[in-house]
């Protein structure tokens, strides 16, 4: 994954880009190749912006400084409480789990964790089992923090990661 950021201003922009930079921010990779396709593709003037610094030598022997972003990534986890209405199984929890890890993941790099969205991937609208269960609460954050009932925000240079083993439970009986 990569995304690249550029500031054309004449001041740093809420991201802490610095005026007239580009801030290339890359998920892995050899840092001398990611450098020298920066190099060939940002435009002449402009500087780059990172905390990778890599020396890359033009075909005329000049030695330029470029930096890069490598992609942070933001494990992030969920917890559920439901109600059993009948039938809700393990399966059926797996498939929530999942649904919520697919989504995390397929945020883009800097895009927060929305609540809102994460609710409806725990819902599994329409499909098989969506009906076996009535979702009380939602709490997320990163794991290993505090989780809350409200967007995760992320660094322009951060990426939500989403693994179904971050999603725990809390099942009730239908009282």
């Amino acid at each position: 994954r990569l995304k690249v950021y550029e500031n054309t201003e004449g001041f740093t922009d809420t991201n802490g880009i610095p005026g007239g930079c580009i801030a290339a921010v890359v998920d892995g990779g050899d840092p001398v190749a990611i450098a020298s396709v920066i190099r060939l593709k940002k435009g002449p003037g402009v500087s780059t912006y990172g905390t990778t610094v890599q020396t890359v030598t033009s075909t005329s022997g000049i030695p330029k400084d470029i930096a890069f972003f490598y992609l942070t990534q933001a494990p992030i986890a969920y917890a559920l409480d439901v109600t059993n209405l009948g039938g809700f199984t393990e399966s059926i929890q797996g498939q929530i789990a999942n649904s919520l890890a697919a989504f995390t993941n397929g945020l883009d790099i800097g895009e927060d964790v929305n609540f809102d969205q994460a609710w409806a991937a725990a819902k599994l609208y329409d499909s098989a089992g969506s009906k076996t269960y009535r979702l009380n609460s939602l709490t997320i954050g990163r794991a290993g923090g505090a989780l809350a009932s409200s967007d995760v925000s992320m660094a322009f240079s951060e990426a939500a990661m989403g693994d179904a083993s971050n999603v725990a439970f809390a099942v009730h009986p239908l009282t």
